[in-house]
């Protein structure tokens, strides 16, 4: 006989493979001192899940760099500016620009976060000596599979740096996706009365803006240019009617309907001056109509004052006002002037105004006994202006994201590079380690579930009643053949909290969907025409409490902590997903051992061995799951998203840039949001009721150690069986007998092994 011959029959027991003989030679024939130090030392550094680490510390690297650059560029805009305007024009390039930021954000939010899921499942990963520690008191940790159960057991630093990981994506949470806003302008205006001969071009009585003008012009005289000039006709919009009945030509005709929609909105973002003409001035006796207006003079505004309208009957210009931008009072001239306002409503003017906005639309059906002053109108007049919307950055938030991405940057930087302990992160390496050095704990347990150790049958207490595992009884198990369904790999309260919480997501975002298209419908604006993320006056929540904060500053963070709250419940609901899916791939990587003699994958493989570059979800599915996440968040923000709307007088000058911060809304990103949610859940209850475990007898370990240790207790002989191919099943020589009754015994092992019978006993 040869001495390689000699040598591998001292290995081979008669039950071994000898491809397992011969993955043990090839690893005591290696001499580390031949291989190369260095390399030896980087291979060690960067393999396993190492490699996915490094990778997330070096996305998290780029995604800095990014950042810091931005900064950077904003600051050559504008330098030491807090919002820096990066565009000023057409809305529908807002829309369009914002479109690809938020992409560029949402892929780098989704890699960041990515990233961090998977370094903190990493620091959350227990080693052999702390698994062993919970089992000698009685508790077990999870292998595989993202865990909170399991920060107890670990290290105070590793605790640290997993909470580190976790606290820094709140910011990324609530502010990234706000980073970056849209704002959309609003015009004050003037709304005159008149007739045709002032259509026409007939001289009109303009005394009251010649008066004003004096009198500024006396005032310059008197208390000096500056402060005359802060109070002129600019500051209280007093417009020449002359100026607009010269530019009357570029005007819009529209048809009184048209004009009510037109006008009755918060924000007129594309309007301005608007012409109401009559055919013949009447004077209306009703003392509705001589009530609660501006009168046509220069000192503003008279409530509950009669107002002498018929001095101006005989005058093409029958009247005129301003129309400045207030929340509180929206579009009051409409609901001023609205049919049987005073009888349909309460009597008053405030309260007429305060009902208003969200009924005008029920006079619309007749509009032919719409006065305002008691006049007839025959068509309207509207000024078009250029869109003024405007992206804007908003530098401390960028800055918060940066410190929140260098958190993580060392973060990952340290479990990619730091950490030496070995811990068992895969199914396989737990495997390894107890098929290594078994687990007093659960001896003769070996068809202990994860089940059956929630319900306390582990420990197992030896003779003399107490925990000590060095007299265990032996516990003999029957063994049921049923194959379950992978839906039963997770947990009830996993299964109950994940799809709970996505169909509450969904019951939630239809809700508002709904909601959104009643209040389009009122402004005739469809789903289409807002498209994803626009801004639009038709699509901005008005009157909420956040629009009484007096501090523009306070107001802006008040809206993007509400247009990113959803993102924060995304980003919860996506970690639930990934743990009930990595539960599912743990659960079948595991039970397709009973089926089929494999090679363990492991972290740090040797001879004989699988490595592996991912964690317990594979590639395959955890890439299209963070994809998905990623588009979910980018419809998120395209759903509801912060808006801010400036104010401009009605001279075109900028007077506010910030009138107010509020949300904007698209009807059609909430519909396909909820879809891709509805997809989500039912392809994942598909895929746990449909695929089922390979069975054979087989206990539904789980991501449980106890019960992992425990099908693990593999023959004497048997040493080195995690460094080839292994199989679970019954040892065919091993069999005692129990009361009368024969006990066999079931765990993984390299040689061969018989199938598990229905009701016989395990131990």
């Amino acid at each position: 006989m040869s001495k390689a011959t000699a040598s591998e029959s001292t290995l081979t027991h008669p039950g071994i493979h000898k491809s397992e003989s011969r993955y043990r030679l090839l690893e005591s024939s290696r001499n580390p001192s031949t291989l190369d130090t260095t390399h030896s030392r980087w291979a060690v550094r960067f393999e396993g899940w190492r490699t996915g680490a490094s990778t997330a510390a070096t996305l998290a690297l780029l995604s800095l760099l990014i950042n810091f650059g931005v900064v950077m560029w904003l600051g050559t805009k504008q330098p030491g500016g807090a919002l820096v305007e990066v565009y000023h024009g057409s809305c529908g390039t807002v829309a369009k620009v914002d479109v690809w930021v938020h992409l560029a954000i949402n892929v780098l939010s989704t890699l960041l976060l990515g990233g961090s899921n998977y370094c903190m499942q990493c620091l959350c990963a227990p080693t052999r000596a702390e698994i062993d520690r919970a089992h000698a008191k009685g508790k077990y940790l999870d292998i595989g599979v993202p865990s909170i159960r399991n920060l107890w057991a670990i290290p105070r630093s590793k605790a640290l740096l997993w909470w580190a990981l976790g606290l820094s994506s709140i910011p990324l949470h609530l502010m990234y996706n706000s980073s970056f806003f849209k704002s959309l302008a609003t015009n004050d205006y003037n709304y005159l009365i008149v007739t045709e001969e002032f259509v026409g071009g007939a001289t009109f009585n303009n005394s009251y803006y010649d008066e004003y003008v004096q009198m500024v012009t006396d005032q310059q005289e008197l208390i000096g240019t500056q402060r005359a000039t802060s109070s002129g006709p600019d500051y209280y919009q007093i417009v020449d009617a002359k100026r607009i009945q010269t530019e009357l030509p570029e005007y819009n005709r529209i048809d009184p309907v048209t004009c009510l929609k037109s006008y009755a909105s918060s924000f007129l973002s594309n309007k301005r001056h608007l012409i109401l003409v009559t055919s013949e001035v009447t004077i209306d006796p009703d003392p509705q109509y001589q009530t609660g207006y501006y009168t046509p003079g220069v000192y503003g505004t008279v409530l509950g004052s009669s107002v002498n309208v018929s001095t101006r009957a005989d005058d093409p210009l029958f009247f005129q006002d301003a129309e400045p931008f207030d929340i509180d009072y929206q579009f009051d001239w409409i609901c001023s002037s609205v049919p049987d306002a005073p009888t349909d409503l309460d009597a008053t003017f405030s309260e007429i105004v305060g009902q208003c906005p969200p009924r005008y639309k029920k006079w619309l059906p007749q509009i032919d006994r719409w006065k305002p002053l008691g006049q007839n109108i025959e068509y309207c007049l509207s000024e078009p202006v250029q869109e003024r919307c405007a992206y804007t950055a908003n530098v401390p938030i960028i800055a918060v994201v940066i410190i929140s991405n260098f958190i993580k940057l060392v973060a990952m930087y340290i479990v990619a590079t730091q950490l030496h302990d070995n811990p068992l992160i895969t199914i396989g390496d737990a495997i390894e380690s107890f098929l290594d050095t078994p687990d007093p704990s659960t001896k003769g347990m070996c068809l202990l579930s994860r089940h059956q150790v929630r319900r306390k049958l582990w420990p197992a207490r030896g003779s003399n009643g107490d925990n000590d595992t060095t007299n265990l009884r032996p516990l003999a198990l029957p063994a049921s053949l049923q194959r379950l369904q992978w839906v039963h790999a997770a947990s009830r309260t996993r299964w109950a909290t994940t799809t709970g919480l996505l169909l509450a997501a969904i019951v939630v975002s239809l809700g508002l969907f709904g909601m959104a298209m009643n209040a389009i419908t009122d402004t005739g604006a469809s789903i289409a025409s807002l498209g994803l993320g626009r801004v639009d006056a038709a699509a901005i929540i008005q009157s909420w409490s956040i629009q009484r904060i007096t501090s523009p500053t306070r107001q802006i963070m008040a809206a993007v902590l509400i247009a990113n709250l959803p993102q924060t419940i995304l980003s919860f609901l996506y970690l639930q997903l990934n743990g009930l899916l990595t539960s599912m791939w743990l659960a079948s990587e595991y039970a397709d051992f009973a089926k089929e003699r494999k090679t363990l994958r492991v972290s740090n493989a040797k001879a004989g061995q699988r490595s592996t570059h991912f964690l317990q979800l594979p590639y395959k599915v955890a890439l299209p799951l963070m994809t998905m996440s990623g588009l979910l968040h980018w419809l998120l923000s395209q759903s509801i998203f912060l808006a801010v709307v400036a104010e401009y007088n009605s001279n075109g000058i900028l007077v506010n840039r910030v009138a107010v911060a509020s949300c904007g809304f698209s009807p059609l990103a909430m519909l396909l949001t909820a879809s891709m949610g509805v997809a989500l859940v039912v392809g994942t209850g598909l895929l746990g009721w449909y695929q089922r475990l390979s069975g054979g007898g087989m206990p539904l370990a789980g991501s449980c150690s106890a019960a992992i240790s425990a099908a693990c207790w593999r023959p004497g002989w048997d040493e080195g069986a995690a460094r080839g191919s292994v199989r679970w099943g019954v040892v065919p020589a091993m069999e005692s007998a129990v009361g009368g009754q024969i006990v066999r015994h079931c765990c993984f092992t390299s040689g061969d092994v018989d199938v598990v019978k229905a009701g016989g006993l395990y131990t």
